[in-house]
């Protein structure tokens, strides 16, 4: 259930039962890690897209040159990101692409046109029952909730003999990059 309290994470046999009775709310969505290029004209998109496509830029060299987006100064990389992050059209051809892919009609959104670079994508994932844990008893988590794939997490801590709480997020989606 959304918003649905946990057991007491000071009882870790009650995590690990909640999380093999409850693997739904232990899932990773598909991830892709893309570079683009941003412009103000679906013209000037494709001029670029020929100065890469022809070998006389790279993709980065040419996102350094060329595109309008702050992410130009690391190659036009966006990093990782789930579906839904982007604007509508931007995640709609970013999930379609392969590997590797630099698409070579510019993507149309608000923002302006678009070339876009899938570097990698990842599937679709478990979280393991080792990170929970790991969490657990790292960070001292008095609590959690799990609602809509973001962890919420309340953190007890002692200070001069005082207990405080505090919260903190975590999206499985990007909670540890390496998987």
């Amino acid at each position: 259930k959304k918003g649905e309290k946990l057991p007491d994470s000071r009882r870790i046999p009650e995590v690990k039962e909640y999380y093999e009775a409850n693997p739904d709310k232990f899932k990773r969505g598909e991830s892709v890690n893309a570079s683009h290029i941003l412009v103000d004209t679906e013209e000037r998109a494709l001029e670029i897209y020929e100065e890469i496509s022809s070998g006389k830029k790279s993709f980065e060299d040419a996102a350094k040159e060329y595109s309008s987006c702050p992410s130009s100064q690391q190659g036009g990389s966006l990093g990782d990101f789930g579906r839904g992050q982007m604007v509508p059209e931007f995640d709609t051809a970013v999930f379609e692409m392969a590997e590797g892919e630099i698409t070579d009609t510019p993507v149309k959104t608000q923002f302006g046109y678009h070339l876009i670079k899938l570097n990698s994508k990842k599937p679709a994932s478990e979280v393991p029952y080792s990170e929970v844990r790991d969490l657990f008893l790292q960070e001292k988590v008095s609590t959690f909730t799990v609602e809509d794939n973001v962890l919420t997490v309340n953190l007890r801590e002692e200070v001069d003999g005082k207990t405080t709480y505090r919260h903190e997020l975590y999206d499985f989606d990007y909670f540890y990059d390496d998987l």
